[in-house]
């Protein structure tokens, strides 16, 4: 994020509670502490669905899958 001409950055660990309580700067946590399924369902989702809503995918299908495919796989 950019404050007043400055790059903050930070990871949402994981945990409970708002997501401004779970803030972490990069250098105080390690990687099995940022939270995988916020930025899934936040940052990732949000941005792909319109994507795959033109090959009649949704986001179920799309979190249901447990292997890594290719988008040649989706089409027939």
């Amino acid at each position: 994020r950019r404050l007043c001409g400055i790059n903050v950055s930070y990871i949402v660990a994981k945990g409970e509670g708002k997501i401004s309580e779970r803030i972490k700067l990069p250098q105080d946590s390690t990687n099995q502490a940022y939270d995988p399924d916020y930025y899934i369902h936040n940052q990732i989702l949000p941005a792909i669905e319109p994507i795959f809503k033109i090959f009649d995918i949704g986001k179920e299908q799309l979190l249901e899958e447990k292997e890594q495919k290719k988008m040649a796989d989706f089409v027939d």
